[in-house]
């Protein structure tokens, strides 16, 4: 159903839907207040990042400590190059950052709200299991 407000901010079912909207008001107030294309996308393209197996273990571990590459890779026993791979796709979401010691990359989560995901996310898991 694709609902749209006419200029008096009254509802306009395009009748796409087989069902009648119960509360116009609260349904008018909850389009007004949906986020924006570009936060839907961006939110998008975060979870489908972070839903990877291999990326939630190396957010995990981050979330630990700060690691260089090569300890990650042990860690997820993983090869150098899918390690940086998978750290490429975490940067660019910036879910992660690094610093550079001598030969050495060391990666570890770009703030707090980062590891906030994750555990919001591992506590309701663990609230839906009691």
């Amino acid at each position: 159903m694709i609902v749209q407000l006419n200029g008096r901010g009254n509802l306009i079912n395009n009748n796409e839907s087989d069902c009648n909207i119960n509360d116009e008001e609260l349904v008018s107030r909850v389009i007004n207040e949906m986020l924006c294309d570009l936060d839907i996308n961006n939110m998008s393209i975060l979870f489908r990042t972070i839903g990877d197996k291999t990326r939630l273990k190396i957010l995990w571990a981050l979330n630990k400590n700060e690691l260089c590459v090569c300890d990650l890779c042990g860690v997820v026993n993983m090869t150098k190059s899918t390690v940086s791979h998978q750290l490429k796709l975490l940067k660019q979401i910036n879910m992660v950052k690094f610093e550079k010691r001598g030969k050495n990359c060391f990666y570890k989560l770009n703030d707090e709200c980062v590891a906030n995901i994750i555990n919001v996310a591992l506590g309701h898991l663990h609230h839906k299991e009691r």
